[in-house]
């Protein structure tokens, strides 16, 4: 489903900021079709009208009888994927709603069911940050779509959310999100990869995400050496950058390099951005809670 970009245009003197919001999210949700249950589904749940746990019955329950139930899994996932992106503050409703389906009893979400939606969803994710990333190192199309930064930095939000929620400590996960996925954002923006690419005002923000919204599960990751054993296997935990020399995977000592670099950010007096320094010392903030 096609989502509407925000509404740019000037409020008029007889619209509030909260009409604007809401009609740009209504426009965003029923684009396509009024009618879809799906989409009514999402904006009765954003605007109160269900629960998260009574939205994900409803939703695995018309899924399980379409005659096309991967579909229904795809266009949940491109919906919600493309509301936390431009809408940030929507998240805390669709974090509900994903963790409420995976948590579902077998008897209404059976392992086949399961694993289709964690394929589909986990695929949608990959897919969108590979498209931000192709579109975010070109100068030309920055210009063009300026907004895809924050929408960005709002996507690693989303799934650093995703991966607090329904994170397994003491283990890769096999979910929606997956640590290797933090390791990857933090390791390009933090390591010093190889890459005219690397653009600090991009990478920092994206990655500090992961310490905000999911630092205790990441650290105890890392104090459990996790995926060390699974670089061989996986170029996700293999992933590291020339300015960390240590092994792969997860280490304290990782996190602790990984904490320094965001010290140096928030301290930077280079060519940063102060939006920047600040997202970085709330990173730096939210490590020291998670090792407290």
């Amino acid at each position: 489903m096609a989502l509407a970009t925000a509404n740019t245009t000037q409020p008029n003197t007889t619209e509030s900021l909260h009409e604007i919001v809401n009609n740009g999210v209504r426009r965003a949700i029923f684009e396509d079709d009024e009618k879809d249950p799906l989409n009514i589904l999402l904006y009765d749940l954003i605007h109160g009208s269900t629960s998260p746990t009574l939205a994900a019955a409803e939703f695995l329950t018309f899924a399980r009888d379409s005659e096309d139930t991967e579909s229904c899994f795809s266009d949940l996932a491109a919906q919600t994927i493309s509301l936390a992106s431009e809408y940030p503050f929507l998240q805390p409703h669709l974090v509900g709603l994903i963790a409420s389906i995976m948590q579902s009893a077998p008897a209404s979400f059976p392992s086949e069911m399961r694993i289709c939606f964690v394929k589909k969803y986990a695929k949608a994710i990959g897919d969108t940050t590979q498209s931000n990333y192709g579109i975010l190192f070109e100068e030309e199309q920055r210009r063009r779509r300026p907004s895809l930064v924050q929408e960005h930095v709002n996507l690693n939000r989303f799934i650093a959310r995703l991966l607090s929620a329904l994170g397994e400590p003491g283990k890769p996960k096999e979910g929606l999100t997956h640590v290797n996925d933090a390791l990857f954002i933090l390791s390009t923006a933090l390591e010093g990869h190889a890459s005219s690419h690397q653009l600090p005002d991009v990478d920092v923000p994206a990655a500090a995400q992961y310490m905000i919204h999911a630092g205790e599960l990441i650290f105890n990751e890392c104090k459990n050496g996790t995926g060390q054993d699974l670089a061989k296997t996986s170029p996700l935990w293999a992933t590291r950058g020339k300015l960390w020399t240590g092994p792969p995977g997860l280490s304290r000592e990782r996190w602790n390099f990984w904490r320094g670099r965001f010290e140096e950010a928030a301290e930077s007096e280079e060519n940063v951005a102060e939006e920047t320094k600040k997202t970085a010392g709330t990173a730096v903030r939210a490590m020291a809670h998670a090792e407290s």
